[in-house]
């Protein structure tokens, strides 16, 4: 009988690295209590089974693409990765199907040079928003936060803390991420290991999802996906990151009380699982990807689009789901708190023009603005544009805007003043909150 199943399993058995992606959307979807049907769950959940399915991967891309599309602008920075990666192998798919008039879709060798320079990139802009005041300031810095948390979870039964720890946390963060910048197009084995280090602590204050995208990407630059063989440590590292999705379908599915802090036992195992597929067989020698890199026009293309992305808080554009996350960057009202760059690079003056809530009452908890703090203007029409459309009845609010005071009982009738935004700029733009004593606190 375990003949049988294993034999059953092997023949099954797909591409490690494509169900390394599909398990990072499975960690990222499952964080979260799922109520009803969820039709794109279920694509996935198949693809554990029918591994092999080039039909059913190439529908679950397409619908995971979908999926963040809809959900745009307000989505985590991890999604934007998934998102550019996505179409990344629906261009591929769509090139080698009018080729070869074959259907395959997945990664291979030739694309490592794209994934290297999405990684270098996020790398990049999460060191770059990072060099502003705020951060640098040991008790705002997202830095001393999110260690904080981690003092809070098991691992820090096994953490010092102290100050001096703090401030190696908030300078130790910036050195690693400038590294990575470099690292992943000479050293790739070195890159991969402190890689696995920095994301795996990460993870235990509850950013796994963050690190289950970033590891599906460096399992692409590692020598299991050069073998391309199916090892048993390859199969021990999958089932490993299948247990991982266990308490987590209990508790945000059954609706399970596991009596316990299940999100611990989801990362022992999502840091296990990825330890069997990343670390084994490194090879700690020289690889210059830079002379490997080959674009098509539409890589290209995808490459200048995400650079955009990165750079949208200095244009003026959005200052979310641009790797801007827990980096006390502020560019909204007068001034940025960058170090290097202020408002030079604005192509808007979005940033700029803030309403200060002075009340508002009216809208579902998600959509409340909250007393005394500001929101760009912009943000505040694009908040109004989605009520209309959900024909939610009534926004009663009052901001001041300037040194002018507006005052709506119902402000989704004030098409004057708060007039539609176009469907690209919704799901394009899009700002947090502001403090008005200008302190940047850490966010995502």
């Amino acid at each position: 009988m375990v003949t049988s199943f294993k034999k059953f399993i092997t023949k099954r058995e797909g591409d490690t690295s494509f169900l390394f992606w599909v398990y990072a959307f499975l960690l990222h979807t499952l964080e979260n209590p799922i109520s009803g049907f969820h039709p794109l769950l279920i694509l996935a959940f198949s693809l554990l089974i029918w591994q092999r399915s080039e039909y059913l991967k190439f529908a679950f891309v397409l619908f995971y693409t979908m999926s963040i599309l809809t959900e745009l602008p307000k989505v985590a920075n991890h999604s934007i990765i998934a998102l550019f990666i996505n179409i990344f192998l629906l261009v591929n798919t769509t090139h080698f199907f009018l080729k070869d008039k074959k259907m395959k879709v997945g990664f291979d060798h030739n694309q490592r040079g794209m994934v290297i320079v999405i990684l270098s990139l996020v790398y990049f802009f999460a060191f770059f928003h990072k060099l502003n005041h705020a951060y640098l300031e040991l008790n705002l810095s997202c830095a001393t936060q999110i260690y904080q948390k981690l003092l809070t979870t098991p691992l820090g039964f096994f953490l010092p803390n102290n100050t001096s720890v703090y401030w190696f946390n908030i300078y130790g963060s910036l050195f690693l991420e400038g590294l990575f910048v470099f690292l992943f197009f000479i050293f790739p084995a070195v890159g991969i290991l402190l890689g696995f280090i920095f994301h795996s602590f990460l993870s235990f204050g509850m950013l796994y999802d963050f690190g289950a995208i970033i590891f599906s990407l460096y399992f692409i630059l590692s020598d299991h996906f050069e073998k391309g063989v199916v090892t048993t440590k390859i199969r021990w590292g999958r089932s490993f990151l299948y247990f991982s999705l266990i308490p987590l379908l209990f508790v945000n599915v059954f609706k399970f009380n596991l009596g316990f802090e299940h999100h611990t036992l989801t990362t022992i195992f999502f840091v296990l699982g990825s330890s069997f597929l990343l670390l084994p067989e490194l090879k700690f020698k020289p690889v210059f990807y830079l002379k490997k890199l080959n674009f098509k026009f539409l890589h290209s293309v995808l490459i200048v689009l995400f650079v955009l992305n990165g750079l949208s808080p200095y244009l003026g554009l959005k200052t979310i789901s641009n790797f801007s996350m827990f980096s006390n960057l502020r560019v909204e009202g007068k001034g940025s708190n960058h170090l290097l760059v202020n408002d030079e690079l604005e192509i808007t003056s979005y940033n700029d023009d803030i309403a200060w809530i002075i009340s508002a009452e009216g809208p579902p908890e998600e959509w409340v603005f909250h007393k005394g703090i500001g929101i760009p203007f912009m943000e505040l029409r694009r908040v109004v544009t989605e009520l209309r459309l959900m024909e939610y009845p009534y926004l009663k609010i009052s901001y001041l805007r300037g040194d002018k005071l507006f005052q709506f009982d119902n402000a989704l009738g004030e098409r004057s003043e708060l007039p539609d935004l176009a469907f690209w700029q919704r799901k394009l733009l899009g700002w947090r909150e502001v403090r008005r004593d200008g302190v940047e606190v850490c966010r995502w």
